[in-house]
């Protein structure tokens, strides 16, 4: 067998709307057109899906509290690593260097939080 891309990724999200505003005007992401008839939505980042399902059930904590790169994330490329920092605290949002702005945190979740 010989894989040749990825098509999409699947996120759980607990607040479609949180979870859209922040994919969508947060990051720039365009949104995709969906047939199906369960909760979420899908953005499109070059030739990849990210797809966000919304979940009723509460999502697991983090694994590791202490090392955020040990848990299930998805990571993107910017072109300027600054700009991207500085749109995300200026929007409310978090660098993953455990400098968020507002509580809960909307993109990292701590002890008790939620994903977005």
């Amino acid at each position: 067998m010989q894989l040749t891309q990825c098509l999409h990724v699947a996120l759980l999200v607990s607040d479609l709307v949180q979870a859209e505003h922040f994919y969508g005007e947060v990051l720039g992401l365009p949104k995709v057109d969906r047939s199906l008839n369960f909760p979420g939505c899908w953005y499109q980042l070059g030739d990849i899906q990210i797809h966000l399902i919304t979940t009723e059930h509460p999502l697991p904590p983090l694994a590791n509290s202490d090392k955020w790169g040990r848990n299930p994330h998805i990571a993107f490329a910017v072109a300027d690593l600054e700009a991207a920092k500085a749109v995300l605290l200026h929007t409310g949002g978090c660098t993953g260097a455990n400098e968020c702005v507002g509580s809960p945190c909307p993109v990292y979740p701590g002890p008790g939080r939620q994903y977005p």
